[in-house]
């Protein structure tokens, strides 16, 4: 395990885990951000050594956190690279936990290749994106999500453009502006507060629930194999 700890003066975080979990709690009146980075699987060589060779950075108000791939991963003493033996340990192995506690409204760049993204309070522009794995985003101003296997889950936003080539993209609430694309997946909006929303996918259903006194164009939702509802 590794912690760390900076000041409230950090607005924006940039984190890449490629293999784990991520997650941010954004918290109103906190003054000390905390850093906490913990094997996945109690005992992981790969996974602790992973965490020894993270990056942890501050620089003009952004802390930047970078754990290392699997197989950039170093050695034990000798220091020798494990990059050619990647294939020969668990799917699992070297996967990191990455827990953060941040104030409320920071600005976020969230990364993966193997893991989930999870963040829940209130935060600014978020950029998050994975290869293999799910995103929830509780609360956000401005949200761009990207995956390629996985669903999409956002809370509140203001504004969101979200894409999975194969994966459920569900919202809320947008109060602003949303694009949501996926190529195999349901696309769900629960409340629309704004008519200024475009939904699409090729394969799946897409259903959009208007807030009261909004009007959402015909072509709002699409798909070419599946059902449009809106209401």
């Amino acid at each position: 395990m590794r912690t760390y700890s900076a000041h409230s003066s950090i607005t924006a975080l940039d984190a890449t885990v490629p293999l784990g979990r991520l997650t941010v709690h954004a918290r109103l009146g906190i003054e000390v951000l905390t850093l906490m980075l913990t094997p996945q699987v109690h005992g992981d060589e790969l996974a602790e050594r992973a965490i020894r060779d993270a990056e942890i950075t501050e620089h003009n108000g952004t802390l930047r956190l970078v754990v290392p791939p699997r197989g950039d991963i170093s050695g034990g003493a000798g220091g020798a690279n494990i990059a050619g033996a990647v294939n020969m340990v668990a799917p699992t192995a070297g996967a990191v936990d990455a827990e953060l506690t941040v104030p409320a409204h920071l600005h976020a760049n969230l990364a993966s290749m193997d893991g989930s993204i999870t963040t829940d309070g209130a935060l600014g522009e978020v950029t998050a994106h994975t290869n293999n794995g799910d995103i929830t985003i509780a609360d956000a101003t401005d949200l761009t999500v990207g995956i390629a296997n996985g669903a999409i889950t956002a809370g509140r936003v203001a504004r969101v453009r979200a894409r999975s080539n194969n994966g459920n993209a569900h919202v809320d609430t947008v109060t602003d502006h949303a694009v949501l694309d996926t190529t195999n997946g349901n696309i769900t909006v629960s409340r629309a507060e704004t008519d200024r929303l475009s939904a699409h996918t090729v394969n799946g259903n897409v259903e959009v629930t208007q807030a009261t006194g909004v009007t959402l164009p015909a072509s709002a939702g699409h798909t070419m194999n599946g059902r449009v509802h809106v209401r």
